[in-house]
């Protein structure tokens, strides 16, 4: 079976930095039950993007390899039709 360097493939990578968010936590609807001793709260979470600590934007299209599909489509190609070939000698 030939590797991908073998069949010529050849693959282009870039870094990228993952976009820096900061995160805010409030707490509200704050309720003290002092039966029980014990306090009851609200916390919503707010993210806000940090353009200073991050290289790229929010727009940049970044492109993500599916690895599992990859690896399925190869199998399928590569396997398979190997496997019900020797099954039929």
């Amino acid at each position: 079976m030939l590797n991908a360097y073998e069949m010529g493939v050849s693959f282009n990578f870039l870094y990228f930095c993952v976009s820096t968010f900061r995160q805010k936590r409030v707490k509200t609807d704050i309720e003290v039950n002092e039966d029980n001793d014990s306090v009851f709260y609200r916390q919503p979470i707010y993210y806000h993007f940090r353009p200073d600590m991050t290289n790229g934007s929010l727009d940049d299209v970044i492109s993500i390899v599916n690895l599992p599909y990859v690896v399925s489509s190869c199998y399928i190609f590569f396997i398979v039709p190997y496997v019900k070939r020797s099954n039929l000698n």
